[in-house]
C-alpha cells in the first residue's frame, strides 16, 4: 500500500489524538501491520482479526477496541476508533 493511498477522516484524526500515547501505538502498530497483508491474511491473523461488517472493514487493536475503515478506489479510509465499551456501536 503506497502513502498516497491512505486516509484519515477528521473524526478517526479527533479521536486518535484524545488517546494515550499507548493506545496511540498499539493503533499505529495494527495499521502498519494491515497494511502489509491481504485481506484474507488480516481475517486470520489472531490479533488483527479483520472482518467486513455493513460492508466496511473493522480490525482489533485490543479485545474490545476496534478501527473501521473502508476501502474506495484502491484507498483505506480509516472512519473511526472504537474503545472497548462502544465496539459495536457503528454497526
Amino acid at each position: 500500500t503506497k502513502l498516497e493511498d491512505i486516509e484519515f477522516s477528521k473524526n478517526f484524526k479527533k479521536r486518535f489524538l484524545d488517546l494515550h500515547e499507548s493506545k496511540r501505538k498499539r493503533i499505529i502498530k495494527s495499521i502498519t501491520k494491515l497494511l502489509t497483508l491481504t485481506h484474507p491474511e488480516a481475517g486470520r491473523d489472531g490479533g488483527l482479526q479483520e472482518e467486513v461488517i455493513n460492508g466496511r472493514f473493522r480490525i482489533r487493536i485490543s479485545q474490545g477496541e476496534r478501527v473501521h475503515f473502508e476501502e474506495n478506489e484502491g484507498k483505506k479510509v480509516f472512519l473511526d476508533y472504537t474503545p472497548s465499551s462502544r465496539h459495536d456501536a457503528l454497526l
